[in-house]
C-alpha cells in the first residue's frame, strides 16, 4: 500500500516539476535584460545577468542557473526516485512474494 503512495506522490512531483520547468522557460525567453555598470566596488555574492518581465522592473531577479531552476531539479529529482521505487514493487511484486 506504501508503494501506490511512493508512486502517485512521484508522479505528482513530476507532473509540478514539469509545469514550473515550462513557466521558468517561458520566463527566461519573455524577460528583459538588463545590464549592470559598475558604480562603486563592494563585494557581490551573486554574478550573473537580471531578468525581469516586461514592463514589471520591480520583479527583477538575477539569472543564475541554480537561482532560476533549484526546485525545478530537486523536485525532479525526487520524483523520479519516488516513481521508480513505487513501480519497481508493482513490476517485481510476483517475484518478491515467492
Amino acid at each position: 500500500m506504501i508503494y501506490i503512495a511512493l508512486l502517485l506522490a512521484g508522479i505528482l512531483l513530476l507532473i509540478i516539476s514539469v509545469n514550473s520547468l515550462k513557466a521558468k522557460i517561458a520566463f527566461v525567453k519573455n524577460s528583459e535584460r538588463v545590464e549592470r555598470r559598475v558604480s562603486e566596488l563592494k563585494e557581490n555574492i551573486q554574478d550573473g545577468d537580471t531578468l525581469y518581465p516586461p514592463g514589471k522592473p520591480e520583479e527583477a531577479r538575477p539569472m543564475t542557473y541554480f537561482g532560476l531552476f533549484n526546485w525545478i531539479i530537486l523536485l525532479m529529482g525526487l520524483g523520479m526516485a519516488l516513481t521508480i521505487t513505487g513501480l519497481g514493487y508493482f513490476l517485481l511484486r510476483g517475484y518478491l512474494n515467492t
